[in-house]
């Protein structure tokens, strides 16, 4: 027998399954890219037109809003040295009309809200709450207040509840910036959600007549006796303040 006799057949393939054809997927549709919103307010520095009066080296010290209306972008507020903590013989900031804002009235054949300036803005750092009165809102803000926290306000928060908001580093339009009068002069109030509306009009801040002359224009708003109940306790023995 030869060698060649010897080899073993070739094993016969089994034949493959023939797969059925898959089906043309249709082309994907490219969704077109969807337009940025731009942001509601916007801040420049002042430019040189602006308060001629004051020093170039003081310019810094204020920031001008603009907020988009009607597809541009119009003076809203002007944040800055406050005249009213002037005449109480303190420095910081404050908030002044750029456009004339009204108070509630008439508008057309019904009556309407005040104008609106803008939410108050910060930090959620509590809550929710039952009250602002409540044992925990009324620990949680004294605490706050001993560290230094001075822009703290209780606001409903929608789908959560009470929360209390530390303002001390807001955005812009700047709402926690305002001051509180404690009387009359007091021309803003904050609504239960932190809206900030005009309770009476002011005018607009002229700024070719310098800073002085704004402070009818200023904006003051009611803190709430919250924030003074915190603020009553600190410096006593049982509320001291802590220096961090």
């Amino acid at each position: 027998m030869s060698e060649l006799s010897e080899l073993s057949e070739p094993t016969p393939r089994s034949p493959q399954p023939v797969q059925p054809p898959q089906p043309v997927q249709p082309p994907q549709q490219v969704q077109p890219p969807q337009p940025v919103q731009p942001p509601q307010f916007t801040v420049q520095p002042l430019s040189a037109e602006q308060l001629p009066e004051l020093p170039v080296h003081e310019r810094g010290l204020w920031t001008v809003v603009l907020k988009l209306h009607n597809g541009g972008l119009v003076p809203w507020v002007l944040m800055g040295p406050s005249e009213f903590l002037k005449t109480r013989g303190v420095s910081g900031d404050g908030l002044y009309a750029l456009r004339a804002f009204r108070g509630p009235g008439r508008r057309g054949i019904t009556d309407g809200p005040g104008d609106g300036i803008g939410n108050y803005g910060g930090c959620v750092v509590g809550g929710p709450f039952a009250s602002d009165d409540s044992e925990a809102a009324v620990a949680l803000g004294t605490e706050l207040a001993q560290r230094g926290a001075d822009a703290l306000l209780f606001v409903e928060h929608r789908g959560v509840g009470m929360v209390l908001v530390d303002g001390r580093v807001p955005a812009p339009p700047f709402v926690p910036k305002m001051n509180d009068a404690r009387g009359p002069r007091n021309n803003v109030k904050f609504t239960a959600t932190g809206n900030a509306r005009m309770s009476r009009g002011v005018p607009a801040g002229d700024l070719s007549k310098g800073p002085a002359a704004l402070a009818r224009s200023e904006l003051l708003v009611g803190y709430g006796v919250s924030y003074w109940r915190f603020r009553a306790r600190l410096g006593s023995e049982s509320t001291p303040l802590v220096l961090e």
